[in-house]
């Protein structure tokens, strides 16, 4: 499977429908940056600091804090990657 097609998979699965419109938001530019570059490296906070999170002042620490703790970011990107490559 493309890149494209993984993410269109994962957004018709109503995937991203579990999580509030924050994290919802924050986990779709994260889809898009994963689509258009690649990116294989999800628990990294160094995308966050990225132009798709210029309203959070590219500040990861703004962003861990909408999933409560680095570890739930973490975890809920792995399943995020998860669900990517899960087929």
């Amino acid at each position: 499977m493309t890149r494209d097609e993984r993410v269109e998979r994962v957004l018709k699965s109503g995937y991203l429908k579990r999580f509030n419109a924050l994290k919802e938001m924050v986990l779709s530019k994260i889809l898009e940056i994963y689509k258009n570059t690649g990116l294989y490296d999800f628990e990294n906070t160094s995308i966050l600091e990225n132009a798709p999170f210029s309203e959070f002042d590219r500040n990861p620490l703004k962003v861990i804090k909408i999933f409560g703790s680095k570890f739930e970011y973490q975890k809920t990107l792995r399943d995020l990657q998860y669900q990517i490559y899960s087929i």
